[in-house]
């Protein structure tokens, strides 16, 4: 259990500013809704500028939509204003303590708040040892890996242990950067069930998952940012969706959406085909027609479900897909669809993949050309 409980050795952590990928999660989930996230802060109107995250609610109260983002502890605050110090590979230390109480002191007295608007938590990704929590009279509450402290002095500094915490999703983001495996496992999976996050989050949270994933001791040589963090993720899904068998990869589209997408591009088919059968029923017979605008309709539902596995597959590379793309895609003829499917996962962008899209006179010529051969 070494890597999963501190110890009284602090071996020299690696500069890697790991508290600027939390205020990232949090800036792309809790921060779209009315929640300033920061993590450069000054404490006072003068440099220094400090490591931590700050939580500044732009509403009068914490609504129910934030507060579902947020962790046990810190979901329960009324303080409009939550420190953050993330000790990642760090132990709790009274250095640790210190540094918090310090932060809390001279921000709130550098912005001249009241100690009930400001809140500070320390988020431990290490399990401290039960002997440093006795040092420091941490008391487990009524919330597993939520500690207050008895002594005087700290008792407004609350810890978080991340390992400890629920396995509720509105702690996985947080969980994510435990140390312990299997609890950064349930957390990414609980973050892919319950929460809905821009593809930029997601990118970031593959690039971790990736390095995590690496063999205990390797080493990268490199200070890791948010930038490359991303880049691997981005790579590593690549990686993944370019070796998925089509089945399988068809299998990640969420299934609810996928089925009635499904159902209703058929139906829609369908629908329109007999009417462009009855139409054409009228100089070719009406069963004759009828017949062939539900193979049409069939064909149209097709179309429709390649065009949606498409765009999802887009979707999850690029984030959102543009209007042109839409368009050029339903331009397309069925068996030109079924031929973009390896440039939508292997071109390194959007426009890479628009110029395998032939144009609508290109395609309209194709379809023609088609028909005469058929007809001939």
């Amino acid at each position: 259990m070494a890597d999963d409980t501190d110890d009284d050795t602090d071996a020299k952590p690696k500069r890697t500013a790991w508290h600027r990928f939390l205020g990232q999660g949090l800036r792309l989930s809790v921060g779209q809704i009315q929640v300033q996230v920061e993590t450069e802060l000054a404490i006072t109107s003068d440099p220094p500028r400090i490591d931590i995250v700050l939580l500044r609610r732009e509403t009068d109260r914490w609504t129910e939509a934030q507060r579902a983002m947020l962790p046990d502890g810190v979901r329960d605050t009324d303080a409009s204003d939550i420190l953050l110090e993330f000790k990642y590979s760090e132990s709790l230390t009274q250095d640790a303590i210190l540094q918090a109480a310090a932060y809390e002191y001279f921000y709130r007295t550098g912005h001249r708040l009241t100690s009930t608007t400001v809140q500070v938590f320390i988020l431990c990704a290490k399990t401290p040892q039960a002997a440093r929590l006795a040092e420091f009279e941490y008391k487990i509450t009524s919330f597993p890996g939520v500690y207050r402290s008895q002594n005087r002095y700290i008792s407004h500094i609350t810890l978080l242990v991340l390992n400890e915490l629920r396995a509720e999703p509105h702690n996985a983001l947080v969980k994510a950067f435990a140390s312990r495996k299997g609890e950064k496992t349930k957390a990414f999976s609980l973050l892919h069930q319950s929460w809905q996050l821009p593809s930029e989050m997601w990118s970031m949270l593959s690039g971790l998952q990736a390095l995590w994933s690496l063999p205990e001791g390797a080493n990268m040589n490199e200070e890791l940012t948010i930038e490359r963090v991303m880049e691997i993720g981005e790579q590593s899904k690549r990686i993944l969706l370019k070796n998925l068998p089509a089945e399988e990869l068809y299998t990640y589209i969420d299934s609810d959406y996928r089925q009635k997408i499904e159902q209703q591009r058929v139906e829609q088919g369908i629908e329109q085909g007999i009417e462009q059968g009855i139409e054409q029923g009228i100089e070719q017979g009406i069963e004759q027609g009828i017949e062939q605008g539900i193979e049409q309709g069939i064909e149209q539902g097709r179309k429709a479900q390649q065009i949606d596995t498409l765009q999802q597959i887009l979707q999850v590379r690029f984030g959102n897909v543009t209007e042109d793309v839409s368009i050029a895609l339903a331009n397309c003829t069925l068996d030109r669809l079924q031929s973009l499917v390896n440039p939508a996962l292997d071109t390194p962008n959007l426009d890479a993949f628009l110029s395998h899209v032939p144009h609508p006179s290109e395609e309209q010529h194709n379809v023609e050309s088609q028909t005469d051969q058929d007809g001939g």
